[in-house]
């Protein structure tokens, strides 16, 4: 077998298989869309449901939406709760690319948040959070994963 000969079966295949890995690759990870993850707390009353939904380009954060759903039968565990979570959100009244919906009725209650990463002004968010980090770069999705997924989160991409 000749050079020529080895040349026409390996370069092909080698070219082959790049696009196989480049195809498994834009599967398994891809570079835009939405990542679903959810997450229960165990049974019980309150129950608490929790879903994140993170829409993405190119392995770049660019919107966060987080919703919280307690159920309870006991009313008073949910004014409590409400009334925390109201609290948490008076810091971020003031912020563009923070908005935070509450909603108490009957024996849910609902939280949801939006951060838009496209807006973060991180100077004003890291003195509002009290801690020394000044981030400049861009929240990756595999960070964001990495995170829910070690907290319990159950993640897909759509």
């Amino acid at each position: 077998m000749t050079t020529r000969d080895l040349a026409k079966i390996l370069i092909p295949t080698i070219i082959g298989l790049t696009l196989i890995v480049i195809l498994v690759v834009a599967i398994y990870y891809p570079p835009t869309g939405k990542m679903t993850c959810t997450l229960s707390s165990a049974p019980g009353d309150p129950q608490a449901e929790y879903t994140y939904v993170v829409k993405f380009n190119l392995w770049k954060v660019h919107e966060i939406e987080s919703k919280e759903v307690i159920t309870s039968k006991n009313k008073n565990v949910l004014n409590t709760f409400k009334e925390a979570e109201e609290k948490a959100a008076d810091n971020y009244k003031d912020l563009n690319y923070y908005t935070y919906d509450i909603s108490l009725k009957g024996k849910k209650l609902t939280s949801v948040i939006t951060i838009d990463y496209d807006k973060v002004d991180y100077s004003k968010l890291s003195s509002l959070e009290e801690t020394k980090k000044n981030h400049k770069k861009a929240l990756s999705i595999n960070a964001v994963k990495k995170i829910y997924q070690e907290n319990g989160a159950k993640c897909k991409y759509r």
